[in-house]
């Protein structure tokens, strides 16, 4: 793995790790009524055909059943996608 691709992945773990914090940051003022999250990290969906890896129309399927329980896409970068929803 290059420096590059470390220090991108370095940004993405810190990224998730703030998203992470603000959620149970919030969870922690339950009694003030502010909205509490839970986070949901997955690599991208491989979309090549052929060889074993996953057609495109899979990868919407997978994608659309997060979407059916309540998982918001927030975001796409790096390999991996990160949801929240509503605790």
């Amino acid at each position: 793995m290059s420096k590059r691709n470390l220090g991108l992945l370095a940004v993405m773990f810190v990224l998730v790790l703030g998203m992470v914090w603000n959620g149970n940051a919030q969870a922690g003022r339950g009694a003030s009524g502010a909205q509490r999250w839970e986070y949901l990290v997955e690599p991208v969906p491989t979309v090549a055909v052929g060889g074993g890896f996953m057609a495109p129309e899979k990868a919407m399927q997978e994608m659309n059943a997060h979407g059916a329980q309540g998982w918001e896409l927030v975001l796409a970068s790096h390999g991996m996608l990160v949801y929240k929803r509503a605790r």
